[in-house]
Protein backbone atom coordinates (compact mmCIF):
# COMPACT_ATOMS: atom_id res chain seq x y z
CA UNK A 1 0.00 0.00 0.00
CA UNK A 2 2.72 2.42 0.80
CA UNK A 3 4.37 1.61 -2.50
CA UNK A 4 1.32 2.35 -4.72
CA UNK A 5 1.06 5.78 -2.82
CA UNK A 6 4.69 6.13 -3.36
CA UNK A 7 4.34 5.95 -7.10
CA UNK A 8 1.16 7.91 -7.44
CA UNK A 9 3.03 10.64 -5.42
CA UNK A 10 5.81 10.09 -7.81
CA UNK A 11 3.18 10.95 -11.00
CA UNK A 12 1.66 13.77 -9.24
CA UNK A 13 5.19 15.36 -8.64
CA UNK A 14 5.73 14.65 -12.58
CA UNK A 15 2.43 15.34 -13.80
CA UNK A 16 3.45 19.56 -13.81
CA UNK A 17 6.37 19.46 -15.11
CA UNK A 18 4.93 16.69 -17.72
CA UNK A 19 2.44 19.25 -18.92
CA UNK A 20 4.62 22.24 -18.85
CA UNK A 21 6.70 20.28 -21.16
CA UNK A 22 3.98 19.67 -23.29
CA UNK A 23 2.84 23.32 -23.58
CA UNK A 24 6.03 24.54 -24.24
CA UNK A 25 6.29 21.91 -27.18
CA UNK A 26 2.99 23.11 -28.63
CA UNK A 27 4.24 26.55 -28.16
CA UNK A 28 7.35 26.11 -29.99
CA UNK A 29 5.50 24.09 -32.68
CA UNK A 30 3.75 27.04 -33.30
CA UNK A 31 6.41 29.60 -33.18
CA UNK A 32 8.17 27.15 -35.73
CA UNK A 33 4.47 27.39 -37.92
CA UNK A 34 4.57 30.60 -37.89
CA UNK A 35 8.06 31.46 -38.19
CA UNK A 36 7.54 28.91 -41.23
CA UNK A 37 4.97 30.34 -42.65
CA UNK A 38 6.27 34.25 -42.50
CA UNK A 39 9.38 33.09 -43.64
CA UNK A 40 7.33 31.73 -47.10
CA UNK A 41 5.39 35.20 -47.29
CA UNK A 42 8.46 36.84 -46.88
CA UNK A 43 9.47 34.91 -50.09
CA UNK A 44 6.48 35.34 -51.64
CA UNK A 45 6.85 39.25 -51.28
CA UNK A 46 10.57 38.87 -52.22
CA UNK A 47 9.72 37.39 -55.45
CA UNK A 48 7.01 39.35 -56.42
CA UNK A 49 9.12 42.01 -55.80
CA UNK A 50 11.99 40.41 -58.61
CA UNK A 51 9.42 40.15 -61.14
CA UNK A 52 8.26 43.52 -60.54
CA UNK A 53 11.68 44.87 -60.95
CA UNK A 54 12.07 42.54 -64.16
CA UNK A 55 9.25 43.79 -65.70
CA UNK A 56 10.06 47.48 -64.95
CA UNK A 57 13.50 46.76 -66.52
CA UNK A 58 11.98 45.22 -69.44
CA UNK A 59 9.12 47.99 -70.10
CA UNK A 60 12.15 50.39 -69.99
CA UNK A 61 14.22 48.34 -73.00
CA UNK A 62 10.75 48.14 -74.57
CA UNK A 63 10.03 51.72 -74.07
CA UNK A 64 13.63 52.43 -75.40
CA UNK A 65 14.18 50.14 -78.29
CA UNK A 66 10.45 51.92 -79.34
CA UNK A 67 11.48 55.14 -78.52
CA UNK A 68 14.35 54.54 -81.22
CA UNK A 69 12.04 52.62 -83.95
CA UNK A 70 10.13 55.69 -83.57
CA UNK A 71 12.63 57.95 -84.35
CA UNK A 72 13.76 55.71 -87.05
CA UNK A 73 9.79 55.41 -88.25
CA UNK A 74 9.14 59.34 -88.03
CA UNK A 75 12.30 60.08 -90.11
CA UNK A 76 10.86 58.07 -92.89
CA UNK A 77 7.48 59.14 -92.44
CA UNK A 78 8.75 62.43 -92.62
CA UNK A 79 10.87 61.96 -95.97
CA UNK A 80 7.66 59.99 -97.31
CA UNK A 81 5.71 62.84 -96.53
CA UNK A 82 7.36 65.27 -98.09
CA UNK A 83 7.54 63.10 -101.31
CA UNK A 84 3.67 62.26 -101.50
CA UNK A 85 4.11 59.05 -100.87
CA UNK A 86 1.98 58.72 -97.91
CA UNK A 87 -1.60 57.94 -97.65
CA UNK A 88 -3.75 55.90 -99.49
CA UNK A 89 -4.25 55.59 -103.35
CA UNK A 90 -4.35 58.99 -104.98
CA UNK A 91 -6.86 57.27 -108.24
CA UNK A 92 -8.98 60.25 -108.17
CA UNK A 93 -6.54 63.03 -108.33
CA UNK A 94 -4.45 60.63 -111.35
CA UNK A 95 -7.41 60.56 -112.85
CA UNK A 96 -7.82 64.52 -112.83
CA UNK A 97 -4.60 64.95 -113.65
CA UNK A 98 -4.99 63.04 -116.94
CA UNK A 99 -8.41 64.42 -118.11
CA UNK A 100 -6.59 67.91 -117.26
CA UNK A 101 -4.01 66.53 -119.73
CA UNK A 102 -6.21 65.74 -122.02
CA UNK A 103 -7.84 68.88 -122.44
CA UNK A 104 -4.41 71.01 -121.97
CA UNK A 105 -2.73 69.06 -124.82
CA UNK A 106 -6.15 68.63 -127.13
CA UNK A 107 -5.23 64.48 -126.43
CA UNK A 108 -7.13 62.86 -129.51
CA UNK A 109 -7.47 60.14 -127.47
CA UNK A 110 -6.79 58.89 -123.99
CA UNK A 111 -6.89 55.78 -122.42
CA UNK A 112 -5.59 54.51 -119.20
CA UNK A 113 -6.31 51.84 -116.52
CA UNK A 114 -5.18 51.07 -113.02
CA UNK A 115 -4.51 47.77 -111.47
CA UNK A 116 -5.34 46.59 -107.84
CA UNK A 117 -2.74 47.63 -105.41
CA UNK A 118 -0.82 45.49 -103.76
CA UNK A 119 2.15 44.98 -100.97
CA UNK A 120 5.51 45.19 -102.12
CA UNK A 121 8.04 42.71 -102.58
CA UNK A 122 11.19 42.94 -100.42
CA UNK A 123 13.30 43.97 -103.78
CA UNK A 124 10.89 46.95 -104.20
CA UNK A 125 10.53 48.01 -100.48
CA UNK A 126 14.67 47.66 -100.69
CA UNK A 127 14.85 50.46 -103.87
CA UNK A 128 13.08 53.48 -101.87
CA UNK A 129 14.65 52.35 -98.00
CA UNK A 130 11.28 51.36 -96.73
CA UNK A 131 11.83 49.99 -93.33
CA UNK A 132 10.58 49.14 -89.93
CA UNK A 133 6.39 49.04 -89.71
CA UNK A 134 6.44 51.28 -92.66
CA UNK A 135 4.29 49.46 -95.50
CA UNK A 136 5.21 49.85 -98.81
CA UNK A 137 2.39 49.57 -101.54
CA UNK A 138 2.16 49.96 -104.94
CA UNK A 139 -0.25 50.38 -107.76
CA UNK A 140 0.40 49.29 -111.43
CA UNK A 141 -1.20 51.98 -114.49
CA UNK A 142 -1.08 51.84 -117.56
CA UNK A 143 -1.49 54.67 -120.27
CA UNK A 144 -2.51 55.06 -124.08
CA UNK A 145 -2.67 57.69 -125.60
CA UNK A 146 -2.66 59.86 -129.39
CA UNK A 147 -0.36 62.54 -129.48
CA UNK A 148 -0.02 65.66 -131.63
CA UNK A 149 4.02 65.73 -131.09
CA UNK A 150 6.32 63.49 -129.28
CA UNK A 151 6.93 66.43 -127.00
CA UNK A 152 3.58 65.86 -124.92
CA UNK A 153 5.16 62.62 -123.67
CA UNK A 154 7.40 64.38 -121.49
CA UNK A 155 4.81 67.25 -120.54
CA UNK A 156 2.26 64.30 -119.37
CA UNK A 157 5.80 62.48 -117.18
CA UNK A 158 6.61 65.80 -116.16
CA UNK A 159 2.93 66.66 -114.97
CA UNK A 160 2.23 63.55 -113.21
CA UNK A 161 5.30 64.37 -111.01
CA UNK A 162 3.02 66.31 -108.42
CA UNK A 163 3.42 65.58 -104.74
CA UNK A 164 0.01 65.65 -104.25
CA UNK A 165 -0.46 62.84 -106.78
CA UNK A 166 2.71 60.96 -104.81
CA UNK A 167 5.34 59.43 -106.15
CA UNK A 168 6.06 57.07 -109.62
CA UNK A 169 8.85 55.13 -111.27
CA UNK A 170 8.27 54.29 -115.24
CA UNK A 171 7.93 50.49 -116.11
CA UNK A 172 8.25 51.06 -119.48
CA UNK A 173 7.17 53.70 -121.87
CA UNK A 174 7.63 54.14 -125.53
CA UNK A 175 6.28 56.28 -128.92
CA UNK A 176 4.86 54.20 -132.31
CA UNK A 177 4.46 56.49 -135.50
CA UNK A 178 0.86 55.04 -136.41
CA UNK A 179 0.36 57.97 -137.90
CA UNK A 180 2.48 58.96 -141.16
CA UNK A 181 -0.15 61.83 -142.48
CA UNK A 182 0.06 63.57 -138.62
CA UNK A 183 3.02 65.53 -139.17
CA UNK A 184 2.10 66.69 -142.77
CA UNK A 185 -1.80 67.27 -141.28
CA UNK A 186 -0.08 69.63 -138.36
CA UNK A 187 2.03 71.54 -140.62
CA UNK A 188 -1.67 72.55 -142.34
CA UNK A 189 -2.87 73.59 -139.16
CA UNK A 190 -5.08 70.65 -138.94
CA UNK A 191 -4.86 69.14 -135.24
CA UNK A 192 -3.92 65.43 -136.17
CA UNK A 193 -2.58 62.28 -134.21
CA UNK A 194 1.42 62.15 -135.06
CA UNK A 195 2.43 59.15 -132.54
CA UNK A 196 0.97 56.87 -130.30
CA UNK A 197 2.15 56.74 -126.64
CA UNK A 198 2.28 53.56 -124.17
CA UNK A 199 3.34 53.87 -120.81
CA UNK A 200 3.12 51.64 -118.08
CA UNK A 201 3.75 53.42 -114.31
CA UNK A 202 4.02 52.06 -111.51
CA UNK A 203 2.74 54.13 -108.24
CA UNK A 204 4.42 53.87 -104.58
CA UNK A 205 1.76 54.78 -101.65
CA UNK A 206 3.47 53.87 -97.72
CA UNK A 207 1.35 54.00 -94.91
CA UNK A 208 1.85 52.79 -91.01
CA UNK A 209 1.27 49.10 -90.27
CA UNK A 210 -0.23 49.06 -86.75
CA UNK A 211 0.33 46.07 -84.33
Amino acid sequence: MNKFNEHQFEWHALQRPAVVFLLCLLMASIIIGIGLHLHKVQNKIYQQAVEQRDDVVNRLQEAQQNKSLYENNIQLYQRYLANGLVGDEARLSWIEALEELRRDLILPSLKYSFEPRRIAEIAESQRINVGGNIGLYITNMQIEASLLHEGDLLTILNKLKNPRLGYYEIISCKLDNHFPLGATLALAGISAPNVLMNCKLKWYTVKINHA
